[in-house]
């Protein structure tokens, strides 16, 4: 029987305004993460392939660079009024592809669609200024221009939302693009870009270079170094963003990089502790733990301790259901394949011994890891250029997005850690757990791999924990909610603090004073105060310290795609 989202597949890239091939005639397969099954082919393009797409893009970019800042805006909107069409469609595909449940595939859906209609409203706004001159013969203007050919690389966890956030700003600034999705996702982002061709988006202005781990490493660094190429935009960990940042320095590229996060989510005594525990499920339990923004340290204070222990427990057993993402009542679906498994252990961050070490980095947050096993299975990987295809193996990527509603935030999760059966994958899962463990932690719920089998796992809480286990040194990327107890204000922030990335932070409190004081020194990009979801349109999302570069969505993501131009008028 022919499945709803058939008529959006395609089995080509698209360049130019068609649908291509790679020079090469090789394809990829593209797998369903729940059951194994053989969605489709895409093609494997190689860095010839992505030379001529920069230089097709390079020659649009002279006649898109001209069209009006209205034109643009109807462009924009037609393909936010098509997607809105189709969204019940792209969301099964989307569940299919990445293992997503259905109703949080539909709030990604939603979530890239509004981008879409916030930069066809923004390409109207790149105001300029007038400056007061020092001389009366001197007139000063300053006026926002594209940057030119922008190159782009997306994750596998969001793969719609994160198209349209980068891309929509992009296109609203005038700039044309070459992007790469995640070999584990090529089919829906071939489907948002099928509705992009449709809305009238004009050849060589948006194009999309297929390939899988085999060729990542040569398309990628070409979409970094051809001097054609103006702009860099990459979301994903952070060792995979310095090798990006390293790729584009020689031709000076300017770069946006919203990259690993390892957030802290405190609950002062003062708190509401229902409304801690909620905000706790929205965060950490979102898309099975696999977004960069997800809650990763709990620290919570000893006087509410015990009782927000005992109701996170009771709502992740209430709330939490493991499943295929196409049965309605699952709230937690697969991890997108056995190598993300692979990457739910020890993570870990900063420089590594060697070029060997780097080429198998993953979203790295801290520390060195215990030894090269540990290092060939690093951790929550984005998706991008990466040195070789050990690297490539471990590509992944996280971002965030809305939920459709409460219930569906309330609900999600999915189960990537604890000790676990056999496998590599799962002997490196369960090193995390063991560690805490053995160093005195409690298994509260979960902790071992879902009888569903595969790379579904159950969700786990783990009490008792301290600062010197791995699980709250290292960025998780599964639903492991770890909970540190800790004794004053000036002890949360230093432990918040304490990591080399800052992407978002969460804390409950219900002392204004506190609130404010925290708030103020929590050393990431954004804050939830007695909120677990920060992520909307609106706002600016990025983060600080090895968390990245700019930030993408509001009023400030559109210049990350446009140049500042002085102009001085003279005999006056």
């Amino acid at each position: 029987m022919a499945k709803s989202y058939s008529s959006l597949l395609k089995d080509q890239a698209y360049v130019g305004g068609q649908w291509v091939s790679a020079a090469s005639g090789e394809t990829f397969q593209v797998t369903n993460p729940s059951s194994g099954e053989v969605l489709g082919s895409v093609p494997d393009m190689n860095a010839g392939d992505a030379t001529k797409a920069i230089k097709i893009a390079y020659d649009a970019f002279q006649t898109w660079r001209e069209t009006t800042a209205k034109e643009r805006s109807l462009l924009l909107r037609r393909w936010f009024e098509l997607i809105v069409e189709k969204k019940d469609t792209l969301a099964e595909l989307l569940t299919v592809e990445n293992g997503k449940p259905v109703a949080e595939s539909l709030g990604e859906v939603n979530y890239a669609a509004v981008f879409l209609e916030w930069f066809a409203e923004e390409a109207r706004r790149t105001y300029g200024d007038t400056i007061p001159a020092p001389a009366k013969s001197k007139r000063i203007v300053v006026v926002h221009q594209p940057v030119g050919v922008a190159s782009m690389i997306t994750p596998w966890n969001f793969p719609y939302a994160m198209v349209t956030r980068k891309a929509g700003a992009a296109l609203a600034a005038g700039c044309t693009v070459v992007l790469k999705p995640s070999e584990e996702t090529p089919l829906t982002t071939l489907a948002i870009v099928d509705l992009a061709h449709q809305a009238g988006i004009p050849a060589g202005v948006f194009n999309v270079v297929t390939c899988s781990r085999k060729n990542v490493e040569a398309v990628g660094k070409t979409l970094c170094t051809d001097p054609l190429v103006a702009k860099i935009s990459f979301t994903g960990s952070t060792a995979v963003g310095k090798v990006l940042l390293k790729w584009g320095a020689d031709t000076v590229k300017k770069a946006s990089m919203e990259l690993g996060g390892h957030a802290p989510f405190v609950v002062f005594d003062s708190a509401d502790v229902d409304a801690a525990v909620q905000g706790a499920m929205v965060s950490k339990f979102r898309y099975m733990g696999q977004t960069c923004v997800c809650a990763n340290r709990f620290l919570v204070q000893e006087g509410v301790y015990d009782a927000f222990c005992a109701k996170l427990e009771a709502a992740m057993a209430a709330q939490l259901k493991v499943g295929d993402g196409l049965d309605k009542g699952n709230t937690q679906g697969p991890l997108i394949n056995t190598k993300a498994v692979e990457k739910v252990g020890t993570n870990t961050q900063g420089p590594l011994i060697n070029t060997k070490a780097v080429e198998k980095v993953g979203t790295n947050t801290q520390g060195p890891l215990i030894n090269t096993k540990a290092v060939e299975k690093v951790g929550t990987n984005t998706q991008g250029p990466l040195i070789n295809t050990k690297a490539v193996e471990k590509v992944g990527t996280y971002t965030q997005g809305p939920l459709i509603n409460t219930k569906a935030v309330e609900k999600v999760g999915t189960n990537t850690q604890g000790p676990l059966i056999n496998t590599k994958a799962v002997e490196k899962v369960e090193a995390q757990i063991l560690d805490a463990v053995s160093k005195g932690a409690t298994v509260m719920t979960g902790g071992k791999r879902h009888a569903l089998g595969g790379t579904f796992f159950e969700p786990t809480l783990l009490k008792g924990v301290t600062t010197d286990m791995l699980c709250t040194q290292q960025e998780t990327f599964g639903p492991v909610a770890p909970v540190i107890k800790f004794k004053t204000e000036e002890e949360a922030v230093t432990i918040a603090n304490s990591a080399r990335v800052g992407l978002a932070g969460y804390f409950f409190s219900n002392n204004i004073g506190q609130i404010w004081r925290v708030a103020e020194r929590m050393e990431v990009g954004m804050v939830g105060v007695n909120e677990g979801l920060v992520s909307m349109v609106e706002a600016p999302f990025g983060g600080v310290k090895e968390s990245g570069i700019g930030v993408e969505g509001s009023k400030y993501g559109i210049h990350e795609y446009l140049n500042v131009k002085y102009i001085c008028f003279g005999g006056v």
